[in-house]
C-alpha cells in the first residue's frame, strides 16, 4: 500500500483528537454570538471523536474494520442516548454529529480498503 495512505488514518485519528480536546476545551471559555457557529463548536467533540475513533480498525489492521467501526459508532450512540436517562445534558445534534463522523470514517476505510487490493494485486 502506498506510503501516503498507511500514514491517512494515523493523521486523521490524531487530528481528529487535536480538534476534539481544543474544541471542548476552548468552547467554554467564549462567548459566541452566531447560534450557527455555536451549534458546529458545540457538536465538533463528537463529530471528532466518531471520525478519529473509526480508523483505529485500519490502524490496528482489524480483519474486520467496518463492523469494528460499527461498533465503536453504535458504543458513541449508546453513550449519548444514555444521556436521556441521566442528569446529563442530551443534544440530538450529538447524534448527528456522531453519524456523520462515523459516515466519513466509513468512507475513509472503504477507500483504504480498496485502494489496497489494487496495490496487492
Amino acid at each position: 500500500m502506498n506510503t501516503r495512505l498507511k500514514l491517512l488514518p494515523i493523521i486523521v485519528l490524531l487530528f481528529s483528537i487535536s480538534i476534539a480536546i481544543l474544541t471542548h476545551t476552548i468552547r467554554h471559555y467564549f462567548e459566541i454570538d452566531s447560534q450557527f457557529l455555536n451549534l458546529i463548536i458545540a457538536s465538533l467533540p463528537n463529530f471528532a471523536a466518531a471520525l478519529g475513533l473509526s480508523m483505529i480498525p485500519l490502524i490496528i489492521k482489524s480483519k474486520k474494520p467496518i463492523i469494528s467501526t460499527m461498533g465503536i459508532t453504535v458504543g458513541l450512540l449508546i453513550y449519548e442516548l444514555e444521556q436521556l436517562f441521566t442528569s446529563r445534558t442530551f443534544d440530538i445534534n450529538d447524534i448527528i454529529a456522531i453519524l456523520l463522523g462515523a459516515i466519513i470514517g466509513y468512507i475513509i476505510i472503504k477507500k483504504s480498503i480498496a485502494n489496497e487490493r489494487i496495490t496487492d494485486n
